[in-house]
């Protein structure tokens, strides 16, 4: 997992997320965090809620695959809970929050 250069986190293959608690909206539209970009929650999707899944490939900005649906859905950061993760500067020294936002860009995350 990573932040790009707009703030927003872009997780890697291998990352493991945990699926947003209680279903969305079927058929409403949640942003990636790409610009206007946009996916719709299919009501299928409900099987995963709670569970934790394995990115296994992205598909552009904001946009996942995941080993557990075996890559049918495409994911987006809007349908996985707030995952807690830890910023260090190239010291690995952890970072409070005050101090990210002059950082951007230059930061590894530590999940």
């Amino acid at each position: 997992m990573y932040i790009d250069s707009d703030g927003v986190i872009e997780y890697e293959v291998g990352d493991r997320v945990t699926v947003v608690r209680e279903a969305l909206v079927h058929g409403s539209i949640y942003p990636t965090g790409y610009k206007s970009d946009k996916l719709d929650w299919n009501r299928d999707m409900n099987e995963y809620c709670g569970k934790t899944i394995t990115i296994s490939r992205t598909v552009g900005h904001g946009r996942y695959r995941a080993e557990e649906d075996k890559g049918y859905w495409i994911w987006c950061n809007a349908f996985f809970e707030n995952n807690t993760f830890v910023a260090c500067n190239d010291d690995n020294e952890e970072m409070t929050p005050p101090n990210l936002s002059r950082l951007l860009g230059s930061f590894r995350v530590r999940s």
